[in-house]
């Protein structure tokens, strides 16, 4: 994915979304789905976009499990 700017981000996953869409700022935040009472890591928000829908890129959380230390707790 290319980002406005003309960075290139690689390893990232687009998903799209009804409702709020993310701001300028929210990258580093959670992703995330809530379904059956349970909330499910999707992984780390990159990015977004508005084009009739909402966009979002995010790094996988199970490529952010093995880049990062530490753990994502699981329940």
């Amino acid at each position: 994915m290319r980002y406005r700017d003309g960075q290139m981000a690689r390893n990232i996953t687009l998903g799209k979304k009804s409702g709020t869409c993310t701001a300028p700022g929210d990258s580093g935040g959670p992703i995330y789905t809530v379904s059956g009472g349970k909330v499910v890591a999707k992984g780390i928000h990159s990015g977004g976009g508005k084009d009739g829908v909402c966009l979002e890129a995010f790094t996988d959380i199970r490529l952010a499990e093995k880049a990062l230390p530490g753990i994502v707790k699981k329940g």
